[in-house]
């Protein structure tokens, strides 16, 4: 099974969304591994920033990508933070559940 299972392969733009959707649904992991690697802490307006910028590159990115590639769907963006998003509710829900702690 591919990311974009309606065309049976994944295309390089596929990644590009894919990484812009994990920025969307994951800002709070992006700048714990920045902080790490910087010593920097980062606080809530880094986040909203951070935010901004993912939401913005992908929609930037999106309205470059449609005119030249038809088989990208604009509901594709949606579909990868969608995905992305369950699978974040789902690992949160199952932490609840059996008292994990990441």
């Amino acid at each position: 099974m591919t990311i974009s299972t309606h065309r049976g392969r994944v295309d390089w733009y596929d990644i590009i969304i894919f990484a812009l959707a994990g920025a969307i649904v994951y800002p709070d992991k992006i700048l714990e591994w920045l902080s790490d690697k910087t010593g920097k802490v980062f606080g809530w307006w880094h986040l909203i920033f951070l935010e901004l910028v993912a939401i913005g590159s992908l929609i930037v990115v999106m309205l470059l990508l449609l005119p030249s590639y038809p088989k990208l769907d604009w509901w594709e963006p949606v579909l990868f933070v969608g995905l992305l998003a369950a699978i974040r509710i789902g690992v949160w829900v199952a932490m609840q559940i059996f008292g994990l702690d990441d």
